[in-house]
């Protein structure tokens, strides 16, 4: 399954304008159960994503023994659909899949469906949405709830922060997660750290959070290590656990992100000239513009006006491609007419720009 989908993802990544990444990581972990079980295992873990302005999509999935004799495996699917990628206010979909499967054991799955509405500024937003949620144990009856979700995010120079609030009524009790994350790239590492809360008088409240760090050794590959903990899964009957994981994870290689075919758009390109590197675009109307992007951590530098509406500046940035935005008179953030446009990470769409 997860070959197929990445075989999809590579296929339609060109005509969707995405950006396609697929990994294999191998590694060693241990997870300990409540009550002193515990269980360690190398584990398998490929996965495959791919990101444009339309969303976001993906599938990842670990297998590895647990036992003499017996092996598990799980698979997670997720995709994330917004409309009118230009507002500020759109509506959006979210559809997430997991599944497991255990030799000698039963097979599990869940799923839950949202519709959000969210608004989206400069790099933070807010979202609300609403659906159904189910889940499924091989032999047993499948549950069903309705599942509400709040979520606000936002950027500081690098570092994402998220907070996210889930009331959820299963087989007529309610129960709230509430989740707190911040993630931050800095180079070649990476660091990411979540906080959860489940508040209920019907299921245990409980609170787990984990930390996670990556390193990359070189373009294709990179060393991981997490630790933590989980919150009982109410869908697929998973208890509360605490894990540690150390592997390393090989990429396949990342396309540069593609322009739809049928509408000519292009990354900007910057010119290079010597040991200077030169952007120049046009905003008319503009009183004043300036440029925000990954080498900036997303802080606007003033771009200099040139005539006939143009604007330009000396760039300090590495050879690569980085995702930016204009910002013109200080307010509206936007992408320049004819750039092709990518997922921003954060529910906007930003603009791609070579540096030679």
């Amino acid at each position: 399954m997860l070959r197929g989908t990445c075989l999809v993802l590579l296929l339609a990544a060109p005509r969707l304008g995405a950006q396609v990444e697929l990994s294999t990581s191998l590694g060693a972990g241990s997870i300990r159960y409540a009550g002193g079980t515990s269980v360690a295992s190398a584990t398998l873990s490929p996965a495959a994503s791919i990101s444009g302005p339309w969303g976001t999509g993906g599938a990842a999935a670990a297998f590895g023994p647990i036992s003499s004799g017996t092996w598990a495996g799980q698979l997670r699917t997720d995709a994330w659909v917004s409309w009118f990628g230009d507002r500020p206010v759109r509506p959006a979909a979210a559809l997430v899949v997991d599944g497991s499967v255990q030799t000698g054991g039963p097979a599990t799955v869940a799923a839950h469906l949202l519709a959000e509405a969210m608004w989206v500024s400069r790099g933070r937003g807010v979202a609300l949405g609403v659906g159904p949620s189910l889940g499924a144990i091989v032999a047993t009856e499948p549950v069903s709830a309705l599942r509400a979700r709040a979520r606000a995010w936002g950027r500081i120079g690098t570092t994402t922060a998220t907070a996210v609030v889930e009331p959820q009524r299963l087989d007529g009790a309610w129960f709230t997660d509430m989740t707190f994350g911040v993630a931050t790239p800095q180079g070649r590492f990476s660091a990411g750290a979540w906080l959860a809360a489940r508040i209920s008088e019907t299921y245990d409240s409980r609170i787990a959070g984990s930390v996670s760090a990556s390193y990359t050794v070189a373009p294709w590959l990179a060393v991981e290590v997490a630790g933590g903990s989980y919150l009982p899964d109410l869908y697929q009957g998973f208890p509360a656990s605490g894990f540690v994981a150390l592997g390393v994870r090989a990429f396949a290689g990342r396309r540069a992100p593609a322009a739809r075919r049928d509408d000519g758009l292009r990354p900007a390109v910057a010119v290079r000239d010597g040991d200077s590197v030169t952007v120049q675009f046009r905003v008319p109307g503009a009183a004043a513009v300036a440029i925000a992007g990954e080498w900036t951590d997303w802080n606007p530098v003033p771009l200099r006006p040139t005539g006939r509406d143009g604007w330009s500046m000396r760039l300090v940035a590495p050879p690569g491609v980085y995702r930016f935005n204009l910002v013109v008179d200080g307010s509206r953030w936007m992408v320049p007419p004819g750039v092709v446009t990518v997922d921003d990470g954060l529910g906007g769409v930003a603009g791609l720009l070579v540096v030679p």
